[in-house]
């Protein structure tokens, strides 16, 4: 009887043990990479902004298959390599490779936000990594919300204030555009 109660006493406490070390390495949230988006928080619509992204290994061991997506808003233009302006796809994918242990990585996005003034937007980065020795994948995320303070288009137009069906009436528009 008393083997019994040491073996119940010694399978209870594995089982426990078992919970403890399962919530703190599975339950709790595993970062193995942090994700940081700069930049400025307010932008002036139409206005070239430089978007960094910083990637740091926080682990002693190398991350594999490192991918960087980022997604922008829609009527969003980012800057290619060439230096051209084209609207922003869905999402934006870089293959880093290998983030070797402690290695910090910046990458630069160049976009030009377009919308209304008072408009938020919001930037959403994800990386997806595998930790050297493991095949589980683990991803890491970051947002940045940038608003647009104002918009530098002006319109104004003269009309006269009654018409009459069939009448020919001149219409000026004036537009300014910075």
């Amino acid at each position: 009887s008393k083997m019994t109660a040491v073996a119940a006493l010694a399978a209870a406490l594995f089982v426990v043990g078992a919970g403890i070390f399962a919530f703190l390495y599975v339950g709790s949230e595993r970062r193995e990479a942090d994700l940081t988006i700069g930049g400025r928080d307010a932008v002036e619509g139409g206005e070239w902004m430089m978007i960094p992204v910083t990637i740091r290994n926080i682990t002693s061991a190398p991350l594999e298959d490192t991918e960087l997506s980022m997604t922008f808003p829609p009527d969003t233009l980012v800057q290619n390599e060439s230096g051209q302006a084209e609207p922003v796809s869905v999402r934006t994918v870089r293959r880093i490779g290998v983030l070797d242990a402690g290695e910090e990585r910046h990458m630069e996005f160049v976009v030009r936000f377009l919308g209304r003034e008072g408009e938020e937007k919001t930037i959403a980065a994800s990386l997806a990594y595998r930790p050297a020795g493991l095949r589980a994948r683990f991803s890491s995320h970051a947002e940045k919300k940038v608003k647009i303070t104002h918009v530098p288009l002006t319109l104004s137009w003269d009309m006269p204030e009654t018409v009459t069906p069939g009448q020919d009436v001149p219409i000026v528009i004036r537009y300014s555009s910075q």
